[in-house]
């Protein structure tokens, strides 16, 4: 008999959190989670074990422009997101489990950094060619094969991350990228190089180590802002012979 009262006494216990019961410690994180909403217009919600979206952000955060949900274990980004969050200017969703990303992803229209590294894509989201605003784009650490012609899309893009995927080849079509700064191509299974690279007038940084290279074109000596260009960890054979126009001898 004693044990049983014993019993009761310990269910009742464990049906409260700090003197409160259940339902009503769910209503004050709810209230705390939507304060931080209000209150912000950055939030940093990494480490926190999330698997989605928060329905609070996605109903009460359509005035946020910076969201970090690094380190998570989201799967799915939401659709919609566009209406949702109309202002969001950089978007971090490193080291997650996402796999796809909706189509109308397009739509944001503010957004200027995207992160997706560390993640499941096994293909280049041609949604993400939609987004003219976007200046940092980072696709690293995924399983990409390709990045698609269609890259020339992203008339702003400053800065391309793609280290660590099984890319084969660089699109001709990146020479349309004018405003390109940073080029991140390390870790992957590029064999040879576009001679159009050398139209990326803009290049400060080319990073090409550990891929298959045997050769690098030898227009690539025009860039003139080139200031580091990273080739270790290649097959190369011969480097080219002129001066490169940035670093004369």
């Amino acid at each position: 008999m004693t044990l049983k009262c014993e019993m009761i006494i310990w269910i009742s216990v464990r049906g409260e959190v700090n003197g409160l019961k259940k339902e009503e410690s769910e209503e004050v994180s709810d209230s705390i989670i939507l304060r931080e909403i209000s209150q912000r217009e950055i939030l940093h919600w990494n480490y926190k074990g999330l698997t989605r979206f928060p329905t609070e952000l996605l109903n009460h955060g359509a005035h946020i422009q910076e969201l970090y949900l690094k380190e998570n274990l989201v799967e799915q980004v939401p659709e919609k997101l566009y209406l949702k969050m109309p202002f969001l200017s950089n978007l971090h969703l490193s080291r997650n489990n996402i796999s796809k990303i909706p189509k109308d992803f397009s739509k944001l229209s503010q957004l200027t950094l995207l992160d997706l590294s560390r993640n499941q894509l096994l293909e280049y989201p041609d949604c993400l060619n939609g987004i003219k605003t976007l200046k940092t784009l980072d696709l690293s650490h995924n399983r990409i094969q390709e990045l698609p012609e269609k890259i020339s899309e992203l008339i702003n893009l400053e800065y391309l991350v793609v280290i660590s995927n099984s890319i084969k080849r660089v699109p001709e079509s990146i020479s349309l990228l004018k405003k390109l700064s940073g080029l991140y191509l390390s870790r992957n299974c590029i064999r040879e190089l576009p001679n159009s690279l050398v139209e990326c007038y803009s290049l400060r940084e080319l990073y090409l180590d550990h891929n298959h290279l045997q050769y690098i074109p030898g227009s690539l000596v025009k860039l003139r802002e080139l200031a580091l260009l990273s080739l270790s960890g290649n097959l190369l054979r011969y480097l080219p012979h002129l001066p490169f126009v940035s670093s004369p001898r």
